[in-house]
Parts: C-alpha cells; structure tokens; sequence
C-alpha cells in the first residue's frame, strides 16, 4: 500500500457518508431479515438453539442471575462456585463463565420473563448486540450505509456461527468490531484513547468468551502486522512522541478507560488462571492438533442446505468443529478485493483486511502436520483451549468488510450504475439467502421442559434448602451427559447443588455415578481435592444428600477413607489395590505402577486397628531426576506431622521412613508425598513427555514398629 492510499484509509475512518435517516433504515433492514429469517425459529419461540451445550449454558446464566439477585439482597453468594460436581471448587471456570453477557439474561429474568424464554430471548438479543455493533464499526472505518449493514449482516448471521448454534456462548461477538476500529484510529493516529478503548473492548469480549477473547487478541496483533507491512512510511510518530503530544484530557480519559479495562481483566483472567493452575487444565497439543483448521475445514458446510455437505469426504477429526465454510457471498468479494488492484486502490482498507485475513489464516491452517499455531500455543491461556477452527467466527470480521466495500464499490461505479446497482442487490439477497438456507441443531423448548419436570418429579417433594441431590447415570446409555445437564439445570433453577455435572472439563478423579460406592468416591475425592488446596471440606449431613436411581445406599459410608492393613503390601499396577489410598498429584496408573506428577501427591486411608507408637512407612520406587543416579529425595508428612526424608535412586529403589507416635490414627490419615525436584523427562533427554514426575510408585507398605 502506498503512503497516498494510507492516508486515504487513515481519513476515511470516522469520516460520515450519509445521513441517520439511511443508516436507521439500512440497519433495520438487515437485522430485521437477520431476526425473521435466519432467527425465526428462536425469535417466535418455537425452538431452542442446541440441546446438551445450550442447557449447559443456561444453567450458568440462571445461576449467574440468582447469585446477582442474592448479593443485591446482602445474602452469600459466589459466582465462580456454581452449583455442580459438588463438592469441587470454582467450576464455574471450567468452561466460558458469561461474565460479560449473563447481564441480558438477567434483565429479562427480573423483567419476569421464564428461564427458558430468557433463554431465547437472550440469544436473539446476543445476534442484534453483535449487529449493531458491527454495522456502527463498519461506518467509522469508512463505509456507507449499504455497504455497512450489509457486512454487519455476513458478520453476525454467517454459516460458520449458524454451525455453532448449538453453543450458545460465541453468539456474543459484539466487541470484536469495535476493537479493531480502535485499533485503527490508534494505528493510523497515533491515539492514545484509542488504544486504551481498544484494549478494553479486548477485555469485555475475553469477559464473555475466552475463546473469542483469545481469537480477538489475535486478529488484532494479525491487523497491526498488515498495516506495518503495507504502510510502515505512513505510521504515526512513535508511542513516546504521541505521548508527549497529548493533551491532558486524553491522558485522564486513556486512563480511566485502561483502568475499566484492568479491572475487567482481573475479573476474567485471574479466576481462570486460578483453576487452570489448581486443576492442571492444560490441552496437550495432540488434543490441539485434532482441531486446527485444514484446507478442506474451509469447504464444509453441513449446516447449509444451500451447499452439499462435504463431511464424510474428508477424514477431518471432530468433523462437526471444522464445518467453517464462509459462504460464497464472502468469497466472491474476497476474490474480488484479492484480484483487481484497482478495486483495492478505490477502496485503501480492502489491502489491509485481506493481509489481516491472510496472517491469520497462515498462522493457524494445519497442511500436513505442519503448522505455525505451535509457536502460538505454548502462550498463557492458549494451553488450554483446543477448538481452533472457532477462529472463523473472527475471521469472518473482514470477510463481512470486504463484503460491505465492494458493495459500496459497486454503488459508486460511476460507469454502468444500474448494472452496478443491481449486481450490489443481487450479492445483498444471495447472501441474506445463504445465510437463511440453514438447518442447525435445534430442539424444543417442550422436549427442555418435560426433560425437567421429569427428573423434578424424581426428587422429593420438599427439598432442604441446602441440599445436594446425585442422579445415577448409565455410562452405556448414549446419552448420559443429557442428564449431567439436565441435573445442573435443575440445580440451578432450585437453588441447591447436585454431585453431576457436564462442562469444558471435569474434576481430577471424578467419576461417572452409577453405584453408591461411586457417590462415596466423588465426596471423598472433592474432600480431597479442597484440603490439598488448602480449602475446608464441607460437612456433608446425611440429611441433606438426595440420591436417585442408586437403591439402598449408607451414607455412613460415604466419608471412610479405604481401610489399610498394617503389614500388607500395597501394589500400583492397573486394577491393583493400592490405587484406592490414592488422592491428588498422581498420574494414572500403568502396568508397572504409578507416578507422582507435581511437587505433591496425597495418599488417603483408614486404618482398621489403633496404630502402635511408631509406624514405619516403606515404598519400593523408580526415580525421576537429573541429578545423579536418579536420585530423588521425598519428603513423607502425616496429618501434618513431618515423619522425615527418603532418596529413592535407580540403583536402591527401596526407602523408609518412621512416623512418629500420634501422627496417624484410625480414620482420616492423609500422607502428604513432597517431590524435592519434579523432572519432566523431555528436559532430560528420554522421552517427550511433559509430566513433571518424581517418584513412580510400585509398592507401599505401612508396618508397626515394635
């Protein structure tokens, strides 16, 4: 791009085309045909978006404006513990938490509105929010009235979000655009208000959506990336200078919008790094890899009934993830822009969108295996997300600009209007068409509600207010997760817990329930959990669990620790014994034992006669270490008390250490296994695992000491 046409792009955002009277009516227009075409279905009522996903979502909507509605009335109340997987903290961030659009559904919900309307009525509001968000962005960057609402339209109802439908939480994508608008004017300005608006609308849309969030804060670096490449003559002064030249006004209003943006990513971030932190969530890249868009990703689209479904002709894993064909009404100006330089000299921006469109489709196609997305995962927050092809809901942002150029392109032609004109209708109604041909996943808000009547029906009359209610579940049944989900639902609409839950992840340990002994497992494990993080375990009174589907259960057994006999030697092995006492901190058991993978690993147990004075504990180990020898020092603490150190090496696998008198007893005993230095073995040459390991457990042994 040359400095004149730099200058071009720089002036003609912000600049105004036409009067509010046609904007009024070019918005209405399109979000209307956007609303009672493509929405119909959800805007009359008649279906709900999704089923299993979408129910999850509306769990933690209701959720979040019960916890609203408790903390305006001064009662207790945390939005990161959602009523789910009880007794497990901070699950609400095990998936997209709505910080940033719970808000509308909690409007609706206080205007009266039922949960299930609220639902939809927030899901269509979440379409128009994004419209008018795009159409306004759209108009500052400089195009006219058509071309605006036109671009809006591709933007928010486009067959890469029709294929989403069933996750309800990447409808909110209203910051994106303005984001990049004020990256613009930050860019080719050098304002500092700008760049300080930028960042924050980063934060809202990080507070609605991590993964659009995380896919923002890449298109935005992809968007400076092609303006330093097509105009770095034309950049404004350096931030220094910019500096220097501003007024106090925009320093304070910088200031202040840096501050809201602070705060929002405190809000967001810090509770997400919190439980990925405390529960290890990290995708590995083999996970990742499965779900990075290929070449042919960009040729499905099965939602459409326009286009042929392509899907069983590519073996595309997750194939339902890679469903992110644009549709030929953005392809068409994208061949358009991409072909004719002249088309690009009469609109300046179209250079820039289509190298902030390539950039960022280079960095994350996979062809072959090969794939630049690996120098981007190891980045905070990119770990643990693993749907890359999401990233089109992004993309698709200059996609819908380039769409809008060229019909302001054609409009202007000064040479053949009419049949300028009438080719800009034809692109407007064969892309409102596309869009509107589609056949998402959908269900009824009858099939929702008799799902919820059904389980209501199977708990007691008359609940206690803090109870916590356990549906058993079959794992063969096909659709198991449909009742997870309608247990959270029906929590969060009664306002009590239940042990089920469905999510992004699930807790360490947590196992499906389908006997009474997997309900004691999942208590114990949670109570675990807390107090390995150092958090209290509740006090679960039998009275308060509700348990169906499981027959004659003893909650009496619920909170006993497996019973260890002094004397016997434990095995780690597969299905062996010894895998009962174990807590956090361990990998999953393999055919010679088991690992510890962190600084500690917890091992839980009862002991069925009083223990003598002393107690010798004894282990028969692998070592993992750098240091010579293999050499790996543990240090083995009950119940708190310190019963010393043991070096487990290659060449003397077997340690012991005594436990002093007092420190274990009959029920409850906790030994706390301290790695001094955990080694993951790709760091030292013998394989790529990235576990941090210490000690491989084979054999564990309590013994009195006479």
């Amino acid at each position: 791009m040359s400095d004149v046409a730099f200058s071009s792009a720089r002036q003609a955002a912000g600049r105004p085309r036409a009067a509010w009277p046609t904007d009024v009516l070019a918005v209405l227009l399109f979000l209307l045909l956007g609303i009672g075409v493509v929405l119909q279905p959800y805007a009359t009522g008649r279906d709900m978006p999704g089923d299993i996903d979408a129910r999850f979502n509306l769990s933690l909507l209701e959720f979040f404006y019960r916890t609203l509605v408790a903390a305006l009335h001064g009662r207790p109340a945390n939005f990161l513990d959602a009523p789910f997987w009880y007794p497990w903290p901070r699950v609400t961030n095990f998936s997209d938490t709505h910080w940033g659009d719970a808000e509308v559904y909690a409007l609706f919900r206080a205007l009266g509105v039922n949960v299930l309307a609220s639902f939809q009525a927030w899901f269509v509001a979440g379409f128009a929010l994004t419209y008018v968000a795009a159409f306004v962005s759209l108009r500052k960057l400089g195009l006219h009235s058509w071309g605006s609402a036109a671009g809006a339209f591709l933007f928010t109802f486009c067959l890469p979000m029709a294929a989403q439908l069933g996750h309800a939480q990447l409808v909110y994508r209203l910051w994106v655009p303005p984001a990049v608008v004020a990256l613009h004017r930050f860019l080719t300005r050098a304002s500092l208000r700008a760049a300080a608006a930028c960042v924050l609308f980063v934060a809202l849309q990080l507070a609605v959506s991590i993964y659009l969030g995380l896919f923002l804060c890449l298109f935005v670096a992809s968007y400076a990336a092609s303006l330093w490449l097509l105009a770095r003559a034309g950049f404004p002064p350096p931030l220094r200078a910019a500096l220097r030249a501003a007024r106090t006004a925009d320093l304070v209003a910088a200031g202040a919008l840096l501050a809201v943006a602070l705060i929002a990513l405190v809000i967001v971030a810090v509770p997400y790094l919190d439980v990925q932190s405390m529960y290890g969530f990290v995708r590995s890249w083999e996970e990742v890899v499965g779900m990075l868009p290929r070449p042919a990703s960009y040729l499905l689209a099965g939602v459409s009934e326009l286009w042929p479904d392509l899907s069983e002709q590519f073996a595309l894993p997750s194939v339902w993830e890679h469903q992110i064909f644009p549709g030929l009404s953005a392809i068409v100006p994208l061949a358009w822009f991409g072909l004719s330089r002249r088309a690009r000299t009469r609109q300046p921006l179209a250079a820039i969108m289509l190298a902030a469109l390539a950039i960022l489709f280079a960095v994350t196609i996979d062809l072959g295996g090969h794939t630049l997305y690996r120098l981007i995962y190891p980045l905070p927050g990119f770990s643990a997300i693993r749907a890359i092809t999401r990233v089109i809901l992004v993309m698709m942002l200059p996609l819908a600009a380039l769409v809008g150029m060229m019909i302001d392109d054609l409009v202007a032609a000064r040479v053949n209007r009419f049949p300028g004109r009438l080719l800009a209708v034809a692109l407007s109604a064969f892309m409102v068409a596309e869009c509107s041909l589609i056949a998402p996943e959908s269900s009824s808000p009858s099939a929702w509600r008799t799902r919820l009547d059904a389980l209501e029906a199977r708990l007691p009359a008359r609940l206690p207010h803090d109870a916590v209610f356990a549906i058993a579940v079959d794992p063969q049944d096909t659709e198991y997760n449909d009742t997870q989900t309608d247990a959270e639902l029906v929590a969060a609409t009664l306002g009590v817990s239940t042990m089920n839950g469905y999510s992004g992840s699930s807790p360490p340990t947590w196992k499906i329930m389908t006997t009474c002994r997997d309900v004691g497992d999942d208590l114990r494990a949670g109570r675990h959990f807390l107090a390995e993080h150092g958090q209290a375990a509740p006090a679960v009174d039998p009275s308060r669990l509700v348990l169906v589907g499981f027959g004659a259960c003893d909650p009496a057994q619920f909170y006993r620790e497996p019973p260890l006999q002094l004397g016997r030697v434990y095995h780690f092995t597969s299905e062996a014994e010894g895998n009962e006492f174990a807590g956090g901190g361990f990998a999953f058991p393999e055919g010679w034992g088991r690992w510890t993978n962190g600084d500690d690993a917890f091992l839980y147990f009862s002991l069925g006669t009083a223990p003598p004075a002393q107690l010798s504990v004894a282990v028969d180990a692998i070592s993992m270490s750098p240091a010579a020898d293999r050499a790996q020092i543990v240090t083995v603490v009950a119940n708190g008390q310190a019963c010393g150190e043991v070096a487990v090496t290659a060449s003397r696998p077997h340690a012991a250490v005594t436990c002093p008198a007092g420190a274990l007893g009959t029920e409850d005993n906790t030994l706390r296994l301290h790695i001094a230095h955990p080694t993951r073995p790709v760091d030292i040459g013998l394989s790529s695992d990235h576990r941090r390991l210490g000690l491989g457990l084979r054999t564990l042994t309590v013994t009195p000491i006479e």
